[in-house]
């Protein structure tokens, strides 16, 4: 095997012991670092790895030609044999490529895989996650996310970037532009051009923040919304009246219920959630209105 140059962050992928997430903007080199460690993994001991993405119509929209440059990188053409559908290791290794959204109860059979690498993993939907996750029990299995935030929403950005922080044994990497020791010249002019004409965009596309305002339903961007917090305390505005608070149940699919009260002018609380049944709906409302002391009048959206 030739010298396999991996930059610093690299190293943390040998240490994983369940969820690997790595996220940030363009230039990052994810993709190629991941298909690198993985050729590198899969040479030093058999291994069953499944390279998988919400969508894919055909193995050209997969990780494959990514994993194929590395193996030639790194030399080791002779290692691996290269097929239509699989790759093939002299070990025993295997790597094979699914879409998930094709046939999405497919997922339940994949208990035998040791690596699953989820590529665009902001994309991943809420149903696949949930079938992937029990799936995937191999002892010492793991499951790897290479992925650009996108929506606060998505099902692998609540998994590990909600309040209550990652599950256990998860490593989440923040990789942007400046961790890619060969970024090369011709994206720092991209990436430049991009913060003198587009600098709402900037944070997005380079350093791998939400793109809260990429939803057709997005009313108010989500930064628009941070100015509001605490707003009444740097205006010295009185905070007294009512308390109301309003619950919009789901509709069934993805959709979430959402929640939200205030008290006089200042919205005090507003959050979402999943629930399968409308009466956990209503509990959880409940606990919610309890938990401000005080009776509330609650506005239900009827459909």
């Amino acid at each position: 095997m030739a010298d396999v140059h991996l930059p610093d962050w690299a190293e943390q992928l040998w240490d994983v012991e369940r969820y690997l997430v790595a996220y940030g903007g363009r230039g990052g080199a994810k993709t190629h670092t991941f298909a690198q460690a993985l050729v590198i993994m899969g040479a030093q001991r058999p291994l069953r790895i499944l390279c998988g993405r919400e969508f894919q119509n055909s193995i050209d929209e997969s990780v494959k030609p990514a994993l194929e440059l590395m193996i030639s990188k790194a030399d080791l053409d002779d290692f691996y044999e290269v097929q239509n559908k699989v790759i093939l290791g002299a070990n025993g290794t295997r790597v094979a490529f699914k879409g998930f959204a094709r046939n999405i109860m497919s997922i339940k059979g994949l208990e035998d895989y040791d690596i699953v690498w989820v590529e665009e993993g902001q994309s991943l939907a809420h149903k696949s996650l949930e079938l992937l996750r029990p799936s995937i029990r191999k002892p010492g299995s793991q499951i790897w996310f290479s992925m650009n935030r996108h929506d606060r929403a998505g099902a692998v950005d609540e998994m590990f970037f909600s309040e209550s922080g990652p599950p256990p044994k998860s490593t989440v990497i923040k990789v942007n532009y400046d961790d890619n020791p060969f970024f090369p010249d011709e994206m720092e002019d991209e990436r430049l051009l991009c913060l003198e004409t587009t600098p709402e965009r900037y944070p997005h596309i380079w350093l791998g923040e939400p793109d809260d305002g990429a939803s057709e339903y997005v009313l108010l961007p989500y930064s628009w919304l941070l100015k509001c917090v605490d707003a009444h305390k740097d205006l010295n505005v009185d905070i007294s009246g009512i308390r109301h608070a309003g619950l919009d149940p789901n509709d069934g699919g993805a959709d979430l219920n959402g929640y939200a009260d205030r008290y006089g002018p200042l919205l005090e609380c507003a959050t979402e959630w999943q629930a399968e049944f409308q009466h956990q709906t209503a509990s959880k409302a409940e606990r919610l209105c309890n938990e401000q002391g005080e009776l509330m009048s609650v506005a239900t959206k009827k459909y």
